[in-house]
C-alpha cells in the first residue's frame, strides 16, 4: 500500500510540473515555457469550423475553464473565448490548429511578468465543442467545469447529454465537475481539488492526493477511484469498482455488481448491499444491521450475485 501511495503522489506532481508551463509562483511572479510553434500563434477569442476538428488541448492556469457542447441545431461554427478585454496581449489566450488539434495556451509563450488577483480570478475560459471531440484540459488552481448546460447561440437549446470521445482532465489544487456526460473514457487528475462526475462511461479513472471524489448517479462499467486522504463517494450504477484511500473514507452506494476497496485507516461504508462480501482487516471492526451469515472472513448478505472485496488495517467496515 507505501509503495502505491508514493507512486500516485509522485505521478501526480510529475504532470503537474509538465502541465503547469510556469515555473515561479504565478501572483507576483511567473515564467512560462516557450512552447512549439509559438510564431503560429493567434491571439484572443476565436470561432472555428468543425469539419476535421478532432481534439482540443488546454494548458490553463488560474480562473475557470468552462466546456459546452454545441446545442442541438447549431450552427457548424464554433467559438473559444475568454473574458479579455483588460488584458494585454501577452496576458491573452492563444491558440494555434495544426492537423485537426487545436491549441489553447493560457498567454503569450515565455511570459514573465505577474497576473493580479483579479485578472486571474476573472480570467475565464469559454469553450464550445461539437459531439466526438476528444477533450484535453491541464489546469493549475483554474476550476475546470464541462458540460454543465448552457445557451451555445443565443437560444434557449442545450444538448441533454453531452457526447466527447474521451475526457483527460489534469489540475493542481482547482476542482472538476463533469456534468451529464457519455463518452468511452474519462481520466480526471487533482492534488487538492475536488472532483465531482455525472455521466456515462465505459471507463472512468478518478484520482486525487486530498481532493474529494464524487461520482453521482454515474453509470460505468468500469471505475477507478484513488486517494490518499481525500474522501471517496461513489453512487450510481459502477458493474466495476474499485476504490483505494489510505486515511479517506469510502462510501461504495447505488447499483455495483463487483467491488474492490481498501483503505488504510480510512472507514468504508457500502450502501444496501444485497450479496457476498470479504473482510481483511487488522483491527478495524463490521458492523450492519443487515441479516447475513458469516463464515470465517466471508459474509453472505441476500442471494444476489454481487461480490465485494474490502481490505483494511484498521479502518472499520459498515454495511447497510
Amino acid at each position: 500500500m507505501k509503495r502505491k501511495v508514493l507512486f500516485l503522489i509522485a505521478a501526480l506532481m510529475a504532470a503537474v510540473i509538465l502541465l503547469s508551463s510556469c515555473t515561479l509562483g504565478f501572483l507576483n511572479s511567473m515564467t512560462f515555457d516557450i512552447y512549439p510553434n509559438a510564431d503560429k500563434y493567434d491571439v484572443g477569442s476565436f470561432s472555428y469550423d468543425k469539419e476535421g476538428i478532432e481534439k482540443i488541448v488546454i494548458d490553463w492556469v488560474g480562473g475557470r475553464v468552462a466546456v459546452y457542447e454545441e446545442a442541438e441545431g447549431g450552427t457548424a461554427q464554433l467559438e473559444i473565448s475568454e473574458n479579455s478585454a483588460t488584458l494585454v496581449t501577452s496576458k491573452r489566450m492563444h491558440h494555434y490548429t495544426e492537423n485537426g488539434v487545436i491549441h489553447i495556451k493560457y498567454c503569450e509563450s515565455g511570459f514573465t511578468g505577474s497576473f493580479s488577483s483579479d485578472e486571474i480570478k476573472n480570467k475565464e475560459l469559454f469553450v464550445v465543442v461539437p459531439v466526438g471531440i476528444e477533450l484535453v484540459i491541464n489546469a493549475i488552481s483554474a476550476d475546470v467545469d464541462v458540460y454543465s448546460g448552457y445557451i451555445s447561440d443565443g437560444t434557449n437549446k442545450s444538448a441533454e447529454t453531452a457526447q466527447p470521445a474521451s475526457l483527460n482532465i489534469s489540475s493542481v489544487s482547482g476542482d472538476i465537475y463533469i456534468g451529464k456526460t457519455k463518452c468511452d473514457s474519462a481520466k480526471l487528475e487533482s492534488v487538492s481539488g475536488a472532483v465531482k462526475v455525472s455521466g456515462e462511461f465505459k471507463t472512468i479513472t478518478a484520482k486525487t492526493v486530498s481532493g474529494d471524489i464524487s461520482l453521482d448517479k454515474s453509470v460505468s462499467e468500469s471505475a477507478k477511484i484513488e486517494s490518499v486522504s481525500g474522501k471517496i463517494d461513489a453512487g450510481g450504477n459502477l458493474s466495476s469498482v474499485t476504490a483505494k484511500t489510505v486515511s479517506g473514507s469510502i462510501t461504495i452506494g447505488g447499483i455495483f455488481e463487483k467491488a474492490d476497496i481498501s483503505s488504510t485507516s480510512g472507514k468504508v461504508t457500502i450502501g444496501d448491499f444485497d450479496g457476498t462480501l470479504e473482510f481483511h482487516t487488522t483491527s478495524g471492526k463490521l458492523k450492519s444491521s443487515i441479516p447475513h451469515t458469516e463464515d470465517g472472513k466471508t459474509y453472505v448478505f441476500g442471494n444476489s450475485g454481487a461480490t465485494a472485496k474490502v481490505g483494511t488495517v484498521s479502518g472499520d467496515l459498515t454495511v447497510g
